[in-house]
This record gives C-alpha cells, structure tokens and sequence, in this order.
C-alpha cells in the first residue's frame, strides 16, 4: 500500500466519517519507497504537524509473522513529523500515539486540561486523556489475524488481504488482550457494527478497492482530578483487490 493508496482509501471515507467530531483526527501510516511516515489529520483533506515525542510506539511485523526488533528499525523525527524505516519486507505496521489532555465544554472539545479550561472561563462537561492507535496491512500472511500487542486492537479472523467480494472478514475486538463486547465498528460508508459478547463482530465486503474500520473505546479513570476518562481510538485500514 503506497502514498497513491492511502489518498484512494482516504477519499472513499472522507464522507464518512467527517461529521462524527469524536473522529476529528484520523491516524494512519504512509509508505513510500523509502520510509513509513506517521500521518495525523484529516483523510484526504490534510495532514496536520503534530510533537513527535507524541508518537510513542512503531510496530513492524515481517512476513515470517514476528516483530521487528529495534535494532531493524530506523525512527526519524522531523520537526513535526515522524518517519521509520525497516530492514525487511514487511505485511503489516502499527503505530500508537498519545494526543495528550482534552475536555468537552459547553462550548465544545478544548485541548486543555481540566484546571487550565476552567481558570479560562470554560464549563467542563467531562475530561480526558486520547491515545489513537491504527493498523496498516501491506501484505498477504498468514500471520495477520495475529494481535500486535495494541491497547484497543481489531484483529482480523482471516487475512483481509486475501479478501473477495462477496465474502464477509470477521474481526474480534480487543482492550488491553481481552475481547470487547458491545463496542461499535464504523465501518466505510457508515455502517455500523456491534462486537458480540465474544468481542467478534462481521461485514460483508461489497466491492474491491481500500477498506477502513475504526472504533473508540472509553476505559474510566478513577481518582485522578485531570480526567474522568481515557478514550482510545484505534483504526484498520486494508484493501480487497479481488
């Protein structure tokens, strides 16, 4: 999946996901020849500069289905950019990123924390802490219906990769290794998905081209004054070329 593709699958779900503010800012990963660029903003509208010191983990899994050490891959911190470049072919890559401190307001989402909005004259509704997670598939390999370790994770029961139209991908969700039930999937075009008690949940792929899934989590936050919540994003991105 190179730059051309992340544009097609970026300008396939623009619609969709625009009008929901909870998905304001998208994380994903951009190949190019050369290195993997982390990518925050708004799909196929923009890229955003963002700290990279807010980009926290990077993982590359190679065809063999094991990750990556260290020592294979390169991180490249730009001025408001991250870059990495691995050692080894590779069928899938991983990134997580904390955004920091929030609060939904009476007059909407402030990047503040909770003290600093309410000495600026705000009515805190609720604070938080976000971290986004995103999930790119590049290869066929038996290995990716395997989980990568993230802390909100979509882990495909099939390789999705190898995905045709007409078949369905079911996918399991997973918070800190264990299933989510009764947590929604967005899939593209809208539809919805609730994860079952198993935390497995199911879509029918209707036509080739890239496919995006995404999903929130919020996990409660007890006995710190700074936030109420801490919300996890997590996005997939694939492509059905059959």
């Amino acid at each position: 999946m190179n730059v051309k593709t992340i544009i097609i699958i970026a300008g396939a779900l623009l619609g969709c996901f625009t009008d929901n503010a909870a998905y304001a800012h998208h994380l994903w990963v951009v190949k190019t020849d050369d290195y993997y660029m982390v990518a925050r903003g708004v799909l196929a509208e923009r890229m955003d500069p963002y700290n990279p010191n807010c980009v926290k983990e990077f993982v590359a899994v190679g065809l063999d289905g094991i990750a990556l050490p260290s020592t294979k891959i390169q991180r490249i911190d730009d001025a408001q950019r991250v870059r990495f470049r691995v050692a080894q072919d590779v069928s899938l890559v991983g990134v997580s990123a904390d955004w920091g401190y929030r609060v939904n307001t009476t007059r909407g989402k402030k990047l503040l924390r909770r003290q600093e909005a309410e000495q600026a004259g705000f009515r805190v509704v609720d604070a938080f802490f976000s971290t986004q997670c995103a999930k790119v598939f590049l290869k066929e390999s038996p290995w990716n219906t395997k989980p990568i370790g993230m802390k909100l994770e979509l882990v495909p029961l099939q390789d999705p990769q190898t995905m045709s139209v007409g078949s369905e991908l079911s996918m399991q969700a997973f918070f800190n290794g264990k299933p989510l039930a009764g947590i929604i999937v967005l899939a593209k075009e809208g539809k919805e998905i609730s994860t079952d008690e198993n935390g497995t949940g199911r879509i029918k792929i209707k036509k080739e081209g890239p496919h995006l899934l995404m999903m929130k989590h919020k996990a409660p936050v007890k006995g710190d004054p700074e936030k109420d919540f801490h919300l996890f994003t997590t996005f997939l991105l694939f492509e059905v070329r059959k």
